[in-house]
């Protein structure tokens, strides 16, 4: 005989907990805070490159430029030098019609009469004309050390207005 075993009466179960939202705001705002941050630092990382390539770019064109003036720099001078040579120079003098004069024979260049006497006095060493303001000839230092404070405070009275 078979026996008949009695299964046991399942209650009624309360009801289960409600499933959270898959997609909830805070997951949206999360998920869109990531993405714009992954995506601006892709941006960053692109411009990083072109930036990078621009620089190397400019490096090179200046290190020719740089190259290129001291190529230029060594030719001008080579070229001065060229010209300093005693033997250039005199075949550029000549080439000019130029000729060497000697000392003995050059004429000195003289300052007209009318300004040599306004520039120079009979002893040659005052401008004519003016005193001299701080006469030291024969003076101890203490009457020249005297006579400039005076003049300085006799100058610094007069500007006074």
């Amino acid at each position: 005989m078979a026996r008949k075993s009695s299964l046991p009466i399942l209650s009624d179960c309360f009801d289960t907990a409600p499933r959270s939202a898959s997609l909830s705001d805070h997951r949206i705002t999360s998920a869109i805070f990531v993405f714009v941050v992954i995506a601006g630092l892709a941006l960053a990382h692109i411009h990083l490159r072109f930036a990078i390539n621009d620089l190397r770019v400019q490096h090179r064109e200046l290190q020719g430029d740089y190259q290129d003036l001291v190529r230029r720099q060594q030719a001008i001078q080579l070229q001065n030098e060229r010209l300093a040579d005693t033997d250039t120079l005199i075949a550029m003098a000549r080439s000019r019609g130029m000729e060497r004069v000697a000392p003995s024979m050059a004429e000195p260049r003289a300052l007209p009469g009318d300004l040599a006497a306004k520039y120079s006095s009979s002893d040659g060493s005052v401008v004519a004309g003016l005193a001299p303001v701080l006469d030291t000839a024969g003076a101890s230092v203490k009457d020249v050390l005297i006579k400039l404070v005076e003049t300085r405070s006799a100058s610094a009275a007069g500007t006074k207005d």
